[in-house]
């Protein structure tokens, strides 16, 4: 038994993820099968129909699925991991850039930046904005926005 499933191992570990055609045919296929699902659910045929396109279009799609994963862990064994020093580097600028632009969202109250109903009362709009209506004169209407005090 062990050798069957070595055998098998070795078979898709050779076969999966190196040809880009074979790549391209299970794409289109998984994409028909569920395209046929679809249609099955659609026109409401009978249950034994629909399961079946179910099934299809499941075990299709984990066959591309499966030449995806082996083609982007075949891909990735090759590369050269990054030394310390281009690590660290790569975090310091992920770590600059996150704080450009968290800083925007930090310095702007969300509930300042409410529109036309959004508050009702001073406190809903944050320390820096006071509730206004702002809806013409003798109008009748009630348009509370956040403005600066």
């Amino acid at each position: 038994m062990s050798e069957f499933i070595s055998r098998t191992r070795s078979y898709f570990g050779e076969s999966l993820g190196r040809c880009a055609t074979c790549m391209r045919q299970a794409l289109i296929a998984a994409l028909a099968a569920c395209a046929m699902f679809a249609f099955a659910v659609w026109a409401a045929l009978p249950a034994v129909f629909t399961a079946l396109a179910g099934l299809a279009a499941l075990g299709l799609g984990a066959l591309w699925l499966a030449h995806v994963a082996a083609f982007t862990a075949r891909a990735h064994m090759k590369e050269n991991h990054a030394g310390r020093r281009e690590a660290l580097g790569f975090a310091l600028r992920a770590a600059a850039i996150g704080a450009a632009f968290s800083i925007p969202v930090a310095a702007w109250s969300s509930k300042a930046m409410a529109f036309c109903g959004q508050c009702t009362q001073n406190s809903d709009c944050g320390p820096c904005c006071k509730c206004i209506n702002t809806a013409p004169v003798n109008s009748g209407k009630v348009c509370n926005e956040c403005k600066p005090k």
